[in-house]
């Protein structure tokens, strides 16, 4: 449960990442 939500995290984080490198 902690794990997945660690991964769910990190996948947020990648997207966040992933918005600010576009704009």
């Amino acid at each position: 449960m902690i794990r997945n939500a660690w991964h769910f995290y990190c996948a947020v984080a990648n997207v966040i990442r992933a918005l600010c490198g576009s704009f």
